[in-house]
C-alpha cells in the first residue's frame, strides 16, 4: 500500500512538474522566433531592393568645367585662375584650365582637347573675336556648353561681357575727377597725359582709342601728350615704359592704362628708390581691372604715398566667379540658352571707396550717374 501511495505520489509530482514546465516553452517557443526571422528575411530583400536605389541617388558623377584663358603673364590674370578653381572646386565642380598664350591657335587646340576628353561647360576668353567660332560650335554639337567670356563668340549658350569702351570712359571719367580735385584751377590742356596702351587684342584696341577721344573732351583741363605702346601686359613693361616717358616728357602729372600691370609698373617706377619723383601730390596714375596688388598703392594714394590712384572694375574678380559660377549651373539645368547675356558693372575704386570694395566686394558711393548727372 506504501509503494502504491509513493508510485502515486511521484507520478503526482512528475505531473506537477510537467504542469509547471509548459508556461516557460510557451515563452521561449521557437515559433515566434521562427515567424519573425522570415520577416526579418523579407524586409532584408527590401534593404538589398533599395540599395541601388540609394546609388542612383548618390551625387551623380562631378560637373566639369574647363577655363580657356586669355593669358596668364599678370597677377590679375594668376589671381582670376586661382579664384575660379577655388569657387567651382567648393562648388563640388571639376576644374581644368588652360593659358592661351595670346594665341588663337593655343586656344583653339585646347578647347579640341577638351571637346575629346567631354568636359560639361568650356569658358572661353577668347584672345580675339573670330578666330575661335568654329571649334566653339563644334563644342556645342558636341552636348558641350559654351561660355563665352569678355569676347563674343559667333555662338555661345551663355556669355558674360563688359563693354570695352565704358569701361575705358569710365576710366576717363574717374581719372578726370582727381584732376578736377587736385587742379581746381587749372586752364585749359594745362595738366599733361600720358597713355599707355598695347595693341595685341581687340579689347585693348577699343579702350586705348576711346580714351583718345575722350579724356580731353571729358575733361578740357588734360591735354594728351603721349601714347606709348607697351611691349607687355607686364610690371616690368610698364617700369621700362615710365623711364621712357619720364625722360622725354617728365611734365607729364596723368598716366593712364588700358592693362592693370602696367600700371602698377609706372607706380613702382616712380615710388622705387631710384625715383626722379619725391612728392606724389599731383602725380596721378588710373586703370582699369586689376586684382589685391593694386589695393595697397590706391590706399595709400589717399596720405599722398604712391601715385597709383584708382581702377575700374568689371564687377570684380569673386563678383565674377560669383557669376561663372551661376551661369555655368544655368546652362547646365536650361536656365540659360541661346547667346543668353550677363552684362557687368563697373566698379569705381579709389583711395576715397577701396575701404568699402574690400569690406563689401562693390561701390555703391560712386557711380556712373555721379560723374554724367549733368
Amino acid at each position: 500500500m506504501k509503494k502504491i501511495i509513493s508510485f502515486v505520489l511521484i507520478l503526482v509530482m512528475l505531473l506537477a512538474i510537467a504542469g509547471c514546465a509548459t508556461p516557460e516553452t510557451t515563452t521561449q517557443s521557437p515559433s515566434p522566433q521562427q515567424t519573425t526571422k522570415p520577416a526579418e528575411q523579407t524586409t532584408k530583400p527590401a534593404e538589398q531592393t533599395t540599395k541601388p536605389a540609394e546609388q542612383t541617388t548618390e551625387p551623380a558623377k562631378p560637373k566639369t568645367v574647363a577655363f580657356v584663358m586669355i593669358g596668364l603673364n599678370n597677377d590679375f590674370f594668376q589671381a582670376l585662375k586661382g579664384a575660379y578653381e577655388k569657387g567651382f572646386q567648393a562648388a563640388g565642380w571639376v576644374t581644368k584650365f588652360t593659358s592661351g598664350e595670346f594665341n588663337p591657335q593655343t586656344q583653339i587646340t585646347a578647347v579640341e582637347n577638351y571637346i575629346a576628353e567631354g568636359v560639361d561647360v568650356i569658358i572661353i576668353w577668347a584672345v580675339a573675336p573670330g578666330p575661335l567660332d568654329a571649334v566653339a560650335k563644334q563644342a556645342m554639337d558636341a552636348g558641350i556648353k559654351v561660355i563665352a567670356f569678355v569676347q563674343r563668340l559667333a555662338d555661345f549658350d551663355a556669355g558674360m561681357f563688359a563693354d570695352d569702351r565704358l569701361l575705358a570712359l569710365d576710366e576717363v571719367y574717374l581719372a578726370s575727377k582727381w584732376v578736377d580735385e587736385t587742379f581746381p584751377d587749372a586752364a585749359e590742356g594745362s595738366v599733361p597725359a600720358a597713355l599707355l596702351t598695347m595693341d595685341s587684342t581687340e579689347v585693348v584696341k577699343i579702350q586705348g582709342q576711346t580714351i583718345i577721344d575722350n579724356l580731353s573732351k571729358h575733361n578740357p583741363k588734360i591735354k594728351l601728350v603721349k601714347v606709348f605702346d607697351v611691349t607687355a601686359e607686364s610690371v616690368e613693361a610698364g617700369v621700362s615704359a615710365a623711364e621712357n616717358i619720364y625722360t622725354t616728357n617728365p611734365e607729364i602729372q596723368l598716366y593712364l592704362t588700358v592693362n592693370a600691370s602696367p600700371a602698377l609698373g609706372v607706380n613702382n617706377y616712380f615710388t622705387g628708390v631710384s625715383s626722379p619723383v619725391k612728392n606724389y601730390e599731383k602725380l596721378g596714375i588710373f586703370t582699369v581691372n586689376g586684382g589685391t596688388e593694386l589695393h595697397g598703392p590706391i590706399k595709400a594714394s589717399g596720405k599722398n604715398e604712391a601715385p597709383l590712384r584708382g581702377t575700374v572694375l568689371t564687377g570684380g574678380i569673386d563678383a565674377t566667379i560669383a557669376d561663372f559660377l551661376e551661369i555655368a549651373e544655368g546652362v547646365m539645368d536650361g536656365r540659360y540658352s541661346n547667346r543668353y547675356e550677363n552684362p557687368a558693372v563697373n566698379v569705381f575704386v579709389n583711395a576715397d571707396t577701396i575701404d568699402e570694395y574690400l569690406e563689401t566686394g562693390a561701390v555703391t558711393s560712386l557711380s556712373r550717374e555721379d560723374f554724367i548727372k549733368d
